[in-house]
């Protein structure tokens, strides 16, 4: 039924005349050369969250491996939806100007650099109401800790790292970069598995590489875009390591109370940014 709809809804797509086996080759050819990069890097960005997964479930056990999974589930289920924005992104900006290509890049780039440490303050409510649900899970609201910084990044890497390279063509140079990110992974991993023998050890590893990509692709949009650095990066950062160490060594209230003061103390001073910021934004 599915396949009579599409065939029916792209009726005119058999009416086109026919192009040639070799014509067709050529284009076939064509695509596979832009499409196996992607695909292979994709590939690469899932083995540095599969990596870990593997190492843990060999080293700690199903127990452990089932506690992280519930983790990355909740994290993936975020980057669900980024990703299905940065569909919707492409073939926009891939109509557009040169000019409006980099204008959107500095907008989204700084209003994600903006809005989307407010995910971390979700963490708490999150975790009271999961806590609630899932009792005996509790560790694996501590995982999150380290693992939500994540959400933030990656999604920052899929809007104007991954978009951007595929608008622009650059498919062999995000090939690089995940390659790069998924064996500094694995030579990291190897080292907290076997050298300190720590689940938060590998966690880190993963979260640590995840930033580092999305850091560094930045940096290379900047440069290719003629886009100035923003100091909202170097403040994210500190967000982060804010968030991590306040969601860890506190209790859930003192520290949702500590990490709602920095981020709101954090859109004060960067207030100007966010104003102009939401303007390019407005339709």
């Amino acid at each position: 039924m599915q396949l009579g709809y599409c065939a029916w809804n792209l009726r005119d797509f058999w009416e086109a005349e026919w192009l040639g086996l070799r014509r067709a080759s050529r284009l076939g050819w064509a695509s596979i050369k832009i499409g196996f990069p992607m695909m292979l890097a994709n590939v690469m960005s899932m083995l540095i969250l599969g990596i870990g997964r593997v190492f843990i479930d060999a080293r700690w056990g199903i127990e452990t491996f089932g506690k992280l999974s519930l983790a990355l589930s909740l994290v993936s289920f975020f980057l669900a939806f980024v990703s299905q924005a940065s569909m919707v992104l492409f073939p926009s900006l891939r109509q557009a100007t040169l000019d409006e290509v980099r204008r959107f890049y500095h907008a989204a780039r700084d209003a994600m650099g903006l809005l989307f440490p407010g995910v971390y303050a979700l963490y708490f409510p999150m975790v009271w109401l999961l806590s609630m649900w899932l009792p005996d899970y509790s560790s694996t609201f501590t995982y999150l800790i380290f693992l939500l910084p994540i959400c933030v990044f990656d999604s920052k890497y899929n809007i104007t790292g991954v978009t951007y390279y595929n608008v622009l063509r650059r498919e062999r140079v995000m090939l690089l970069v995940n390659m790069v990110s998924a064996f500094t992974c694995l030579i990291l991993t190897l080292l907290a598995v076997y050298a300190f023998g720590s689940v938060f050890a590998v966690i880190s590893v993963m979260t640590v590489v995840i930033v580092a990509r999305s850091l560094w692709s930045e940096f290379y949009m900047n440069r290719l875009m003629k886009v100035p650095a923003s100091s909202i990066g170097a403040a994210e950062i500190m967000l982060t390591v804010g968030f991590i160490l306040s969601a860890f060594l506190l209790s859930p209230v003192p520290a949702f109370c500590l990490y709602s003061s920095i981020y709101l103390a954090f859109l004060t001073f960067f207030r100007h940014e966010l104003v102009e910021t939401m303007k390019k934004l407005r339709p």
